[in-house]
């Protein structure tokens, strides 16, 4: 999950600057749905990859409208992380 833990970095260091309200929000809720991915896969829930990758794209989906850069940057890493999943499902 290197993929979800860099962008979690990134959207923990975006927290860090000032952004407006919306984005502040987008960007903490992407770091908790980030969070509940990283439990899980860590074996911390009963999740299947169709399920990992669904909460990857609603996350990815959430902060692509983010006007902050380096949010740019985390959406890249989450469509990522989503595609791997998917390819799980896909029995790729």
């Amino acid at each position: 999950m290197d993929y979800v833990r860099a962008a979690i970095r990134v959207l923990e260091a975006a927290q860090a600057k000032r952004m407006n309200h919306t984005d502040a929000t987008t960007v903490q809720e992407a770091c908790d749905g980030l969070d509940i991915v990283q439990r899980v896969v860590a074996g911390e829930g009963l999740w299947k990859p169709a399920e990992v990758a669904a909460r990857l794209r609603t996350v990815s989906l959430s902060i692509q409208k983010c006007n902050e850069p380096d949010v740019r940057i985390a959406h890249r890493d989450i469509e990522s992380a989503a595609g791997i999943y998917q390819a799980m499902v896909n029995g790729l």
